[in-house]
């Protein structure tokens, strides 16, 4: 991956590596990533477990010079606030935006709302 890293920044881009567990942590901190997402959604079964997210940043804190990206199962601003909370920088909120069909005007529509 560090190879990777170079040429993606020789040519002025950043690359998001998308993580699931410790073990991914560990890997990309040692290739020097630098954005990580932790994506909430198990690709096998495609289910969401928004906790797993928020547990991962708990055992592995986000470090100085990293962002991280909580993914998948952000669907209120509670969600984004508890997010923020555990040391998230962003997160993706695609499908909630998405179902709605509202689009940016879903996110202040939920205010507080949980699923």
């Amino acid at each position: 991956m560090r190879a990777f890293f170079a040429i993606f920044e020789a040519g002025g881009v950043q690359a998001v590596v998308e993580v699931f567990d410790e073990r991914d942590v560990a890997l990309a901190r040692e290739s020097g990533a630098r954005i990580l997402q932790v994506n909430a959604r198990d690709l096998s079964s495609l289910r969401v477990d928004r906790r797993s997210c928020l547990n991962l940043a708990k055992a592995c804190p986000p470090k100085d010079g990293e962002l991280w990206i909580a993914a998948s199962g952000m669907t209120c601003r509670s969600d984004l606030e508890e997010a923020a909370e555990a040391g998230f920088s962003a997160a993706l909120v695609g499908s909630a935006l998405m179902e709605s069909g509202k689009g940016a005007e879903s996110a202040s529509s939920r205010k507080g709302k949980g699923r």
